[in-house]
């Protein structure tokens, strides 16, 4: 118990500076997390911005912060997203396309695992 009390980091946990990955026409990315499994995206977009995103074999993990987000299977079902409740992409999902067709400004974060799920190997 001792060397653990020793080994405990104390200090507050901080926030790593978001770093930019995309900046253009009303849409911006940004990651805000990048952790060894998994990173986290914060996505803005302005009104009447539409932008699809590919799963590449991973889940994506959306979560709606403010705004309502229009995702859009590639079968064409389109779920609003209001913010609160996360939704997930299976792993199987070849891309999905994401709306703002309302709010001023949309904001959801995406996570997304670093290592493929689907049994590929680095």
């Amino acid at each position: 118990t001792e060397r653990a009390m020793r080994l405990l980091n104390t200090e507050p946990y901080q926030l790593p500076e978001p770093v930019s990955l995309i900046k253009e026409n009303g849409f911006i990315e940004e990651r805000i997390v990048d952790f060894p499994d998994f990173t986290v995206e914060r996505i803005q977009m302005v009104k009447t911005i539409s932008k699809e995103f590919r799963c590449e074999g991973n889940y994506h993990l959306l979560i709606c912060v403010s705004g309502v987000a229009h995702l859009e299977s590639e079968s064409g079902k389109i779920n609003e997203l209001l913010p609160g409740p996360a939704f997930l992409l299976a792993a199987g999902t070849r891309s999905y396309r994401i709306s703002n067709k309302v709010s001023e400004t949309l904001i959801f974060l995406r996570a997304v695992p670093v290592k493929n799920t689907m049994g590929a190997q680095d």
